[in-house]
């Protein structure tokens, strides 16, 4: 009979067991892989979560939980739909796109964050529309799963069917990447979170990227493989300090610089609180991010960081930048070279690492921290300037000039903020304010440029000329003046 099953008699010479109790143990796992196979075969027949009447919705709108969708086909601008409630509108492609993210996996035991609810809506027969709400959740690794809801009650938490999901994280990611990360209201407490001070956040949010050996030859090594180890991301094993402008005002969308450290303890130092608050950019940093956390959990940790800020508050996408000091300011780097999709710029303190060795004197070289990225994603890091601030006391300042005349000879925006008498320390806030100011000076001229054309059409009479006002410049004041208009902001009438 062993022989029946396929397993050959020199097997059994490296098990201290006797021929029954080998027998034992293949019958065992012959009866639990068909038992899979079936339990798979099943959940292949049955209609999937996204599914209506066999096939991919037609429609599909997106809310935040316990949200009912406006009908209709929208208010003219994704920001006019976040007021009413809406956060995206996905296309038929999309639709299709959802259903081949399900995947066998086990279910979490853990306590599942909710995040989306999907609308899902087709034409069946006789012209009747076929609806079926669908609820996105998330572990705290990051995974996502799908609950299809069994009713159809919005005012509540609707009673749960028992056919939760898994969703394969990169196909997932694919299609949910672009969608707005903001997951709060237009409203905030400052006793909270206050304002214009530093304050531990009470939840974090893992990002979309986790930093195993995959992702690490992708994004550090150009798609070549690493023995380096992943991270070891376990978000309740750290804190998040963070620091909204003096003058927040939770409507409006705010820069974000993510912090890197190089001590045990992090914090959010007082020499860059005068250009967080000029420019309004919050910041934010792990408390346990320094010199001597692995690299994989430090880059973790910065993404997590950019996440969590972006779901708590009101962020501008294109305005999300990273700094760091020393090592931190190395790490700063790398990110910003390699997560180009992620941070849009970088200000690297008295450490820099590039993707070229530098030559050091004497047959020497300041080692590379990382590979170029492909073609592809190097034209996204072209137009983030980079801005690194070192002074010829500083042990680096040698290895900084070097790497940055690499980035410059490579069409990089780069500038060394170079000072007589700085060392291996912090900047002082003026200098620190110069250095960030220069960095977000593109996306932030282009911002102003567009929020003076919001406020012009916003002060017009008519409909068109206030929902193009929400588009041109979303979030922006003359934006939120256009939304009053259309009677989309509580407490103010329509016109």
């Amino acid at each position: 009979m062993i022989e029946v099953l396929g397993i050959p008699r020199g097997l059994l010479h490296s098990y201290d067991v006797n021929e029954a109790g080998v027998l034992w143990f293949w019958m065992k796992t012959l009866a639990a892989a068909v038992l899979m196979c079936l339990s798979l075969c099943h959940s292949l027949a049955r209609a999937g979560p996204f599914d209506l009447a066999g096939g991919p919705a037609s429609r599909v709108v997106l809310t935040l939980p316990d949200v009912a969708p406006v009908a209709g086909e929208g208010q003219g601008s994704p920001m006019l739909d976040r007021i009413a409630g809406t956060v995206a509108r996905l296309s038929k492609k999309h639709a299709a796109q959802l259903r081949s993210c399900v995947e066998p996996r086990p279910l979490p035991l853990d306590a599942l964050r909710r995040y989306w609810t999907l609308h899902l809506s087709s034409e069946g027969k006789a012209g009747r529309e076929i609806t079926k709400r669908v609820e996105i959740l998330r572990d705290v690794a990051g995974e996502w799963y799908a609950l299809p809801l069994a009713d159809a009650n919005v005012k509540g938490r609707a009673k749960e069917s028992a056919d939760m999901v898994a969703l394969n994280r990169e196909k997932f990611a694919a299609i949910a990447a672009d969608w707005p990360k903001y997951l709060g209201k237009f409203e905030a407490d400052p006793k909270q979170t206050p304002w214009g001070k530093p304050a531990i956040l009470a939840a974090a949010s893992p990002a979309w990227w986790t930093m195993d050996k995959a992702t690490l030859g992708e994004r550090f090594l150009a798609g070549r493989p690493t023995n380096i180890d992943g991270a070891k991301r376990v978000l309740s094993d750290n804190k998040f300090r963070v620091r909204l402008p003096k003058d927040y005002d939770p409507r409006e969308c705010c820069g974000v610089l993510v912090w890197v450290d190089a001590n045990d303890v992090s914090r959010l130092h007082e020499c860059f609180w005068p250009a967080a608050d000029e420019l309004r950019i919050i910041l934010i940093g792990a408390e346990k991010t320094g010199n001597d956390v692995p690299a994989a959990d430090r880059d973790q940790l910065a993404l997590d960081a950019s996440q969590t800020v972006q779901e708590q508050f009101l962020c501008d996408e294109g305005r999300v930048y990273v700094s760091g000091i020393s090592g931190g300011g190395r790490i700063s780097s790398q990110l910003w070279a390699c997560f180009p999709d992620v941070f849009t710029g970088a200000v690297p303190i008295v450490g820099l690492d590039c993707y070229e060795p530098a030559p050091a004197g004497e047959g020497k070289y300041h080692r590379n921290g990382y590979m170029k990225p492909a073609m592809k994603m190097w034209r996204q890091v072209l137009p983030h300037r980079l801005g690194v601030m070192t002074g010829p006391p500083d042990f680096n300042y040698g290895e900084i000039v070097k790497f940055v005349a690499t980035f410059k000879r490579d069409k990089v925006d780069a500038r060394v903020f170079e000072y007589p008498d700085m060392a291996h320390q912090l900047p002082t806030a003026p200098r620190f304010s110069d250095a960030m100011s220069w960095v977000d000076e593109p996306v932030r001229t282009s911002r102003e440029a567009s929020a003076k054309t919001a406020a012009e059409l916003a002060a017009k009479e008519g409909r068109p000329e206030w929902v193009e006002a929400t588009n041109v410049a979303p979030w922006s004041k003359g934006a939120w003046a256009a939304a009053e208009k259309l009677g989309l902001v509580p407490g103010t009438k329509g016109k």
